[in-house]
């Protein structure tokens, strides 16, 4: 398994001295990136030529963080995840699993 190690020293101070401010990462496979895309996605055929398809983005990248998170001074659950993770770390983390995993998720423009 391929991870990388980010200091988040910046957004994260931790309890004891003996706790790094730091968060593993890891690469995921393709169908783990699919994984978290089939959970996130919901389609809706309404004709022949009527297919939506809508995304719960907050949860794509919520799943992302807990799919990828290997390590980290803070708990790597659902719970802390999405209520308690300051927003400026964990919009760092997403744009390091991003650039680590070369992620695709992004809406199509």
């Amino acid at each position: 398994m391929k991870t990388r190690t980010i200091d988040i020293s910046e957004y994260f101070e931790c309890e004891t001295p003996e706790q790094k401010p730091e968060v593993t990462i890891k690469r995921i496979g393709f169908g783990e990136q699919n994984d978290i895309i089939d959970a996130v996605s919901n389609v809706s055929v309404r004709g022949k030529n009527d297919v939506q398809v809508s995304t719960k983005y907050g949860q794509l990248r919520t799943l992302t963080l807990l799919k990828c998170i290997v390590e980290a001074p803070f708990p790597i659950t659902t719970d802390y995840i999405s209520k308690e993770l300051d927003a400026g770390l964990g919009e760092f983390l997403f744009e390091q699993i991003d650039q680590f995993n070369t992620l695709k998720f992004d809406k199509k423009k």
